[in-house]
Parts: C-alpha cells; structure tokens; sequence
C-alpha cells in the first residue's frame, strides 16, 4: 500500500516457500539422514548416552524451560563462561515469553563427528505464537528458526557455546525476536515491541492498535478468522534492513505471514512515526490485512492473485479508515484522477499488482480497492459483504458465487452498480 505522503506500504505477495520437512517433536531414537547429519531424541537422560544424544536431550530440557517460564532452566543450557551469549539468550527469553510462545522445539541435526570436543550442529527450532497444529496432525508446519549451534563439556555437562543464525531463503528469519534486546507493551488485544532506541512510541502505538483491533475483530468474526492476538513490531532502520531478511524492503510496513501462527506486522517507526495521521491509517490497515486474508496467511500462499487482491486490499484500507469512507481516504485523489482518464476500468476487479507497477497506478488500485470495499458495506450492509468476503477469501468460492450467495444478485449487477457509485463519489 502507498500512504498519502506518497510511502509504499509494503504487501506481502510472495509466496513463503517453507521447506517440507517431516517434522517431529519427539524422536524416539537416532536415525540417519541422507547427508551423514543424525537428528536427536528428547528422551530421558542416560549414562551410556553418546555425546549427541547427552547435547539433544540438553536442547529439548532448554526449551520445555522456556514453556514452563523457568528462565534459569532456559539459561542452563547456555555456557556460564559466556556472559555475551548468555545475554543474548536472555532477551530471546524475554522477547518469547512476552510474545506468548506456545511451543518451541529443537529439531537438531549433528554437523560433523562426535568424537570433536565441540560439537556442531543444526538447531533448527519450531516455534508457535498461537495454539497452532503441527504436521502430521492435520495442520501446517510452524514457522521455524535456523540456528548453528556449538555444544561443549563444560562442568561435566553440555552446553551451548555459540549460536549463530543461518540465512533462510524464505524471509522467516531473522525473526525480530532473535535479533536483539525488545520493549514491550501489552493491551487487550494487541502487544506491541521495539528496540529499546524507539520505545517512546509504544504507547501511541498501542494506543492505535487497539482501536484498529476493535475493527479488524469484528470483521474476523463474522469471516471465521478470529486471531489470539495481535503482533505489531516497531522497527528502526536496522531492524527493517534485518528482521525477516527485508535488507531492500520498499516503503514504511508489510505484514509477515507466520504459518499456522497469524502474522507478524512490522512498520518503519523511526520513519513514519512523527506523522500521526499516516501512522494510525498504516498501522490499522495492516491489521486488515491479517483478518483479511484468513487461511490463505496460515498456508502461506500467495494472497494477492488477481481476483482476489483487490478485496484482500480494500478490507484492509476499509479497516484502516474505518468509520471514515473512502473519499476521505489517502487515495481519493488518485482515483479520481483514474476515473476521469482516458483508461477508467470498467470493473472493482482489478488485476494483480507487480513490483513493477508504476506508482501512481498502485496508488489508484488501493484506492478503487477501498472504494469498492465502502460500496459494498454502504450499499449491502456489513452482515451481507462479510459473507462475500468470506465466500472469496476464504472459501474461494469465486465472486459469482459468493455474491449470488450474499447480494442475492449477480456480480456483475454488483459490479456495475459499484461502479456507478464509485464514480459518484469522486465526481
């Protein structure tokens, strides 16, 4: 999306190409993978146990302490003689425990030989913010963490002595809360977190969210997609060049889809955040955008294809807005100009955006998207239109069906009327 001062708001049309793995949360004993890596088991510990196996039980000891809340038990797995890294574990513990983690699990992977004095191994982690399924019991896969992990003796016991995270091809990390240190603050429905450099916009911040969130819920109600709660980061430049793998990310804010965990919103605050006006639209549009696109966000498919786009976008915009129409929005302008061209469309539905779209056309598309949202509310009522919101985005059941189904009308009785109206608006 493009804010009235002319900033692309980051969508978030991608397609998150998660690796297929099969994943499990509890191993029952080694076993080899194709590469020579064995992954280890999270049983009871044993005296005839190799070292491997002494490290993953030591992991998945690790992370059931960050489940029960036991910040010691969290911090033993961390070398003592290590007070940089065992900071750095104590903000993700800090930073997991005030996202409301639900579950964490190592999946480890031996690099090398167990005969090295420092073990090297692959600690891909599983994580959930929400009670989401895991694979194999009819869900999707969580997101995941990729870390390299070293594990030494020391004190007669496993711990880890480094971590570094591995680059991800799929924009899943780094996740903000492996990054570095986080302030945070909770209301009702939404908890908002920063880096510490930005922590004065919290309050405001949060202050929006929840009044965004008092929209957002009732359009995820009537839609089936009610979300746990909200996630919005506060990002400075380097969080925004770092978080999720964003180093040349356009505009001022994108929505993160977290499988089977809802989505992460991160917005530019050291950018936006002194423009009030600018900042309540971004920051309640993008929680539009995380009702909008319901189980499409859980699948990680991609959400923007060209008969739904425009809806998923004019949801969002009309929460962004809302109780404002749209000829107050950011676009009006915009779409007034398009519709005094010589190129008006003749339809709400309009084809899917490129990153090569040229600007001013973004700008108008988003634009006619909220329109065609105002029409729909205005003219049919909330009841009907979330029931055709709900029939494309989350049934895909296609317009025609859906709008039989919810305007007892064909949709291009809807469509032109909309039309119609929309031209109105910006005579």
């Amino acid at each position: 999306m493009i804010d009235k001062r002319g900033h692309l708001i980051g969508i978030v049309s991608v397609v998150v190409a998660l690796a297929v793995v099969a994943f499990s949360f509890a191993l029952p004993s080694l076993r080899g993978d194709d590469d020579g890596a064995r992954t280890g088991p999270a049983l009871a510990s044993d005296p005839g146990d190799s070292p491997f196996v002494t490290a993953s039980k030591m992991l998945d000891a690790q992370a059931r302490a960050l489940i029960a809340g036991d910040e010691d038990g969290w911090l033993a797995a961390v070398d003592p003689g290590q007070p940089q890294l065992r900071t750095t574990y104590r903000q993700m513990y800090v930073s997991l425990r005030a996202l409301d983690v639900t579950q964490f699990r190592y999946r480890p992977l031996l690099l090398g030989s167990e005969t090295d004095p420092a073990l090297s191994i692959d600690g891909k982690i599983a994580y959930c913010f929400t009670d989401c399924s895991v694979t194999g019991g009819g869900g999707v896969d969580p997101p995941d963490a990729h870390q390299h992990l070293t594990v030494k003796t020391v004190g007669k016991r496993p711990v880890i002595t480094d971590m570094v995270q591995y680059a991800q091809d799929d924009h899943l990390a780094p996740a903000p809360w492996e990054t570095g240190p986080l302030v945070f603050k909770r209301g009702p429905r939404v908890t908002v977190a920063a880096p510490p450099s930005e922590a004065g916009y919290l309050d405001n911040v949060l202050s929006i969210a929840e009044r965004g969130a008092a929209v957002a819920d009732r359009y995820a109600a009537a839609v089936g997609n009610q979300q746990r709660r909200y996630r919005i980061y506060l990002a400075d430049k380097a969080g925004w060049t770092d978080w999720y793998g964003r180093s040349t990310e356009a505009g001022v804010a994108y929505t993160m889809p977290l499988p089977g965990s809802g989505a992460d919103v991160v917005v530019r605050i050291d950018e936006i955040g002194k423009d009030k006006d600018s900042l309540s639209f971004i920051v309640r549009s993008q929680l539009g955008e995380v009702v909008a696109l319901g189980q499409q966000l859980d699948t990680a498919a991609d959400y923007s294809g060209a008969d739904t786009g425009w809806l998923s976008d004019g949801v969002a915009n009309w929460i962004g807005s809302s109780p404002d129409p749209a000829r107050t929005g950011p676009w009006a302008a915009d779409v007034h100009t398009l519709m005094h061209s010589g190129h008006a469309p003749k339809s709400i539905v309009q084809p899917q955006l490129t990153a090569s779209t040229p600007e001013g056309k973004v700008r108008a598309s988003f634009g006619l998207a909220q329109f065609a949202v105002d029409c729909l509310v205005t003219k049919y009522g909330e009841a009907a239109f979330f029931a055709f919101a709900k029939g494309v985005l989350q049934e895909q059941l296609g317009p025609d069906i859906a709008s039989v189904s919810a305007f007892h009308q064909p949709f291009s009785q809807v469509d032109k009327g909309c039309m119609t109206w929309i031209r109105g608006q910006v005579a």
